[in-house]
């Protein structure tokens, strides 16, 4: 079960609940879990109930992989505009070279640059390029996916946002009587 929530700052808050896992006294369980789309660290916490007693334990875990891809939108759009799509690769081992970084979109979003883009890390690290889209004079949910690959590794970033009128019409109307 995977649930996310957007808070006030902006920022994805993420719960990722396991299955029960039943153990012997001062046994270890190894428990994997699939991550969405996530570059950084998370908060682990492992909840343990025995015969009406609780316990819990927390650690901070790094998230990567050898290879992410992050992009950076706005959380809406408007018809016929402009953007400048910037997109983080990180290279997290040093076997990552050669990337290839390409966009797709729905009908909603044109991809006005080269929908392709190539990378060469030298060494662990990141690197960010630049996608130029325009929106399409239409409202609706606009996907934009970035593709970056390596070799047979590949890393994926999908997003979907509105697309709506910028300023919602307001009439006022005033009566004398």
């Amino acid at each position: 079960d995977t649930r996310a929530v957007i808070s006030a700052s902006g920022s994805k808050t993420t719960l990722i609940s396991g299955t029960f896992t039943n153990t012997v006294a001062s046994s270890k369980v190894l428990v994997q879990l699939k991550m969405p789309n996530y570059v950084g660290s998370v908060k682990v916490m492992v909840v343990a109930a025995h015969k009406g007693t609780y316990g819990k334990a927390f650690k901070k875990v790094a998230v990567k992989e050898p290879l992410m891809v992050l992009g950076t939108l706005p959380r809406v759009l408007g018809p016929n505009e402009d953007i400048l799509f910037p997109v983080d690769v990180f290279a997290m081992k040093e076997d990552v070279k050669d990337v290839t970084v390409t966009v797709e979109t729905n009908d909603l979003v044109e991809v006005v640059s080269d929908h392709q883009h190539k990378l060469f890390f030298e060494q662990q690290g990141d690197q960010q390029v630049f996608f130029r889209l325009k929106t399409k004079n239409k409202f609706g949910a606009a996907k934009i996916k970035v593709r970056a690959r390596c070799g047979s590794l590949e890393a994926l970033y999908t997003v979907e946002l509105n697309v709506r009128a910028p300023n919602v019409t307001q009439t006022k109307t005033h009566i004398d009587i």
